[in-house]
């Protein structure tokens, strides 16, 4: 069973101070179609310094957007496909480095950045950014320590499971299957969720 977040409180927080390379991904679902929300990634505890994973609803076509700014202003890498209500999506984001980040909306319908952006950033968040929190649906977060293939992605997007992609680099997953509980032994905390039907995932 995936995990419901209730767009007031609800999240899955860990602290963890990444190193570029790193990529990260979910599946998520949701019916507000209007909400700008975060997804999942990267922020500071100001909000600040970020890069993150947002829902645009705001935006025609309901896309998603890797949002990065490391204080110097923002910089957004928009999926080229939307999203559709009610429907579970992949998302993942790829920073390969400063000068190359790549959103990837359900294994393909990427964009690529180079503009330089290196956030220092110190917690990794599930649904929350400072004041804001995501409503509907996610499952299968994961984090790893590496700029993960095309190839990598699309097998994420066929329903892979993340243990099976690179095991020995990820920094965390959870796979929000009933409890909000973390695989990799990172200290995590949560709140405002309840359980809902999970995507296909193939262990």
């Amino acid at each position: 069973m995936a995990r419901t977040f209730n767009g007031t409180s609800g999240y899955v927080s860990a602290a963890i101070t990444p190193s570029l390379p790193y990529s990260f991904a979910c599946w998520f679902r949701t019916t507000n179609m209007t909400q700008t929300k975060p997804i999942i990634g990267f922020n500071n505890a100001a909000g600040s310094r970020y890069d993150q994973i947002w829902f645009r609803g705001a935006v025609a076509g309901d896309p998603i957007d890797i949002l990065s700014d490391a204080g110097g202003g923002q910089v957004i890498t928009r999926s080229t496909a939307g999203t559709s209500s009610g429907v579970y999506h992949h998302a993942c984001a790829v920073i390969a480095s400063a000068t190359s980040r790549t959103i990837y909306l359900d294994g393909g319908n990427s964009a690529t950045s180079a503009t330089s952006v290196n956030p220092t950033v110190d917690a990794f968040n599930v649904a929350r950014f400072p004041g804001e929190f995501f409503a509907g649906d996610i499952a299968e977060a994961a984090l790893w320590a590496a700029a993960l293939t095309a190839e990598e992605v699309a097998a994420l997007a066929n329903g892979v499971s993340p243990q099976r992609i690179r095991p020995q680099i990820i920094q965390f997953y959870a796979p929000l299957i009933r409890e909000t509980i973390e695989l990799r032994g990172v200290a995590i905390t949560s709140s405002g969720t309840t359980s809902t039907d999970h995507p296909m995932v193939y262990l």
